[in-house]
C-alpha cells in the first residue's frame, strides 16, 4: 500500500531525473544540480513513506479485528 509521501516521492524523484538530463543537454550546470537535489529529496520523501507505511496499521485489519471482537460478545 503506497500512500501519499510515497507517491509524491517517486514523483519529485523522475521530475529530478528530468531535470538533470535536460540540465546535461543544455550544459546548464544549475539545472542539474537542482535534478540532482530534486532526486535527493524525492528519495527520502518516498522512504519516509515507506517508513510511515510499516509503522502505521493498516485500517482494513484493525475493523475486522474489532468486527470479530463483537460477534465474540454476541454468543
Amino acid at each position: 500500500m503506497t500512500n501519499e509521501n510515497e507517491t509524491k516521492g517517486k514523483s519529485k524523484d523522475l521530475m529530478g531525473k528530468v531535470k538533470e538530463a535536460v540540465g546535461d543537454l543544455l550544459g546548464n550546470e544549475k539545472m542539474q544540480a537542482e535534478g540532482k537535489a530534486d532526486r535527493v529529496e524525492g528519495k527520502t520523501q518516498e522512504t519516509a513513506g515507506k517508513v510511515q507505511d510499516a509503522v502505521t496499521p493498516d485500517k482494513t485489519e484493525e475493523h475486522h479485528h474489532h468486527h470479530h471482537h463483537t460477534d465474540d460478545t454476541k454468543k
